[in-house]
């Protein structure tokens, strides 16, 4: 299955952690790969999924859903059971990303380890409920002076939801008894890039002390 991905994407590579469903985060968290050849991955890994179900012993429709975004777009969502796939290809930063379930989406593959959070994640992709329609990103975006080999955004506010998630428990913990002052934080971001043979390494920590921001 590594191979395969290996065969299949390109050069970018991105964890997507989201706050579709507040209830559950565990149901947030997906691994998105760019496609070198769209029709070629939907060919290889619709065999992939047929020769799981010859191994496993599943019906090949049992690992199939079919799933309409919005009402006009539809999509196959695979079930091919790979599991910390994204950690080992691509190391911790991508730890807790479990692929579950496959679909390709335009040019890109996602994956998640989980039906009903990967049906959500595809219904704000066709609304364009996404991070590009931000205008906090936006004007973050337009700040940007480097095109960055690594970089890591997050929405604190948002991202607070996720902290038992994605922080040891005594990080938390601290987080959580220093909310009115960490709400005053409105962005974070890291960009990491090479060129030039210079590695250039940027932090940037958005802080309004007169802002309190609530999770949306």
């Amino acid at each position: 299955a590594s191979k395969l991905i290996k065969d299949l994407c390109g050069t970018q590579f991105a964890g997507v952690y989201t706050n579709i469903n507040k209830s559950n985060p565990t149901q947030n968290r997906f691994f998105v790969a760019e496609l070198i050849n769209r029709s070629d991955a939907i060919d290889r890994f619709s065999k992939a999924v047929t020769e799981y179900s010859k191994s496993s012993r599943t019906a090949e429709s049992q690992l199939h859903s079919d799933f309409t975004a919005s009402g006009r777009k539809s999509f196959d969502i695979c079930r091919l059971p790979i599991a910390n796939m994204a950690e080992s290809l691509f190391g911790k930063a991508f730890s807790g990303i479990n692929a579950e379930y496959f679909v390709v989406y335009d040019k890109y593959l996602i994956c998640g380890d989980n039906l009903p959070g990967l049906k959500n994640y595809l219904q704000c992709l066709v609304s364009q409920k996404t991070l590009v329609k931000d205008s906090t990103y936006q004007a973050y975006n337009r700040a940007s002076k480097i095109n960055p080999n690594f970089y890591l955004y997050s929405r604190i506010p948002k991202i607070l939801r996720l902290k038992d998630v994605l922080l040891k428990p005594e990080v938390g913990d601290m987080l959580s008894k220093n909310e009115d002052i960490i709400r005053k934080f409105s962005t974070f971001s890291w960009q990491f890039a090479v060129t030039d043979h210079m590695i250039k390494n940027r932090i940037n920590l958005k802080y309004d002390p007169n802002v309190r921001e609530e999770p949306q």
